[in-house]
């Protein structure tokens, strides 16, 4: 397996396990809270997986547009 293989493959099994562990493990935690600690616990999540992931998802930089599972 060459280095470019070995990436992609690590690469997707790290976002899609993340992915994952964040809906089956995390929203429905935040699903439980009242609307506005869900927001705050999404805008921090938002800003945490900005930071580590910053490509491919701008939810947290449009202004109204809130990703509530409610």
């Amino acid at each position: 397996m060459d280095a470019l293989t070995l990436a992609a493959v690590l690469v997707t099994g790290f976002v899609g396990s993340a992915e994952f562990g964040s809906a089956a493990l995390v929203h429905p935690v935040i699903r439980q809270l009242r609307t506005d600690d869900q927001l705050i616990m999404e805008r921090g999540l938002l800003k945490t997986f900005g930071r580590v992931m910053p490509v491919g998802d701008d939810r947290g930089d449009r202004p109204g547009h809130h990703h509530c599972h409610r």
